[in-house]
């Protein structure tokens, strides 16, 4: 099976805006982690996958539109082309693992196996690329072919699909473990089992290029390629960018509720008008007069002063908002 030059060259644009995308969401992904100060190792496997993916896209071009012309830059930009494609998926496979990690407590054994499970992808990403660099450099006779490639023979064919089942079956079952032993609301297990499942898609895309290359479809192995890159990284950012939408859609929906909910309130509080209840207030006023007073002066007693008093005690109950007083009881004592 081989493409034409205009469906190749289609092909390799549509998956240029793939990888442009994968990129562009990569770089909201680090910004954000640095804005919110959560910068962790996951991060820097998704800054180094970034950088291999920009190295992808370069030398794909460049050996493209230089492999007839100047063939030392074509040998060139394979070498980097070959070697970033590999970092690339390895780097988003450990970022992907390494945001499984940070999710698992301290204390707990589960953490020790993610540990050696993150040595075993490390094993397995060496062990590729120094296969490819002992076959591309021990034998260097596509240096004169004229698609100036490198092509695996088919054992490291199958240790590469091998690799990839492997990881990306661990990717796989370990998060959607997790999330069944830990409490999530409805909506959010159900997102995080989504974006941890796009997993799948990283494992359909990588046997897909292995199976190209195990059948030596030459015309795909470059298109598969560069559909993996994008996807892979596309996946690596997918939690970090779903769960960001997620959290400003729902203070979204928490803020129209608020304002819902106080404006029912202001509502509620206008239709009901104080009511006018009877109240009596009772003021008490004493009155003081001097009625009557006289001096009794006698010499033989020697008493001098005797003083009459009379209070009057009014006491007068009035409504408050009746208008005048309805009548009142006077009370006098002498």
């Amino acid at each position: 099976m081989n493409l034409s030059w205009s469906a190749y060259l289609t092909v390799k644009v549509v998956a240029t805006v793939l990888e442009g995308l994968a990129m562009l969401l990569t770089v909201f992904r680090l910004s954000h982690r640095l804005r919110i100060r959560r910068f962790w190792w996951e991060d820097a496997w998704a800054l180094l996958g970034l950088l291999c993916t920009l190295a992808v896209l370069a030398s794909g071009w460049v050996h493209i539109l230089t492999l007839s012309t100047a063939s030392h830059v074509s040998i060139v930009t394979f070498w980097i082309y070959t070697f970033s494609f590999t970092c690339v998926v390895w780097s988003v496979r450990m970022s992907v693992l390494l945001s499984i990690t940070r999710m698992i407590y301290p204390n707990k054994p589960l953490r020790h196996l993610m540990h050696g499970v993150a040595a075993l992808f490390i094993l397995l990403f060496g062990g590729l690329i120094i296969q490819k660099a002992y076959k591309c450099g021990s034998s260097l006779t596509w240096y004169t072919s004229t698609s100036l490639s490198c092509h695996l023979p088919r054992p490291m064919a199958s240790y590469e699909l091998a690799s990839d089942i492997v990881s990306d079956t661990i990717l796989v079952s370990l998060p959607l473990r997790l999330l069944w032993r830990i409490k999530l609301p409805r909506r959010e297990r159900k997102m995080f089992l989504a974006v941890f499942s796009s997993s799948l898609v990283m494992s359909v895309v990588s046997m897909f290029h292995a199976t190209t290359q195990l059948a030596r479809i030459n015309s795909l192995i470059s298109t598969a390629t560069d559909f993996e890159v994008a996807l892979c990284l596309i996946v690596c950012n997918l939690l970090v960018v779903v769960a960001f939408i997620y959290r400003l859609v729902k203070q979204g929906k928490d803020d129209d509720k608020s304002d819902s909910n106080n404006e029912h309130s202001d509502s509620s509080d206008r239709d009901q008008s104080p009511r006018a209840l009877p109240t009596t207030q009772y003021l008490t006023t004493v009155d003081l007069e001097h009625l009557t007073g006289h001096m009794d002066i006698t010499a033989a007693s020697g008493v001098g002063l005797h003083n009459q008093l009379s209070s009057v005690v009014s006491l007068t109950a009035v409504e408050t908002g009746s208008g005048a007083p309805k009548g009142g009881n006077t009370i006098q004592q002498q």
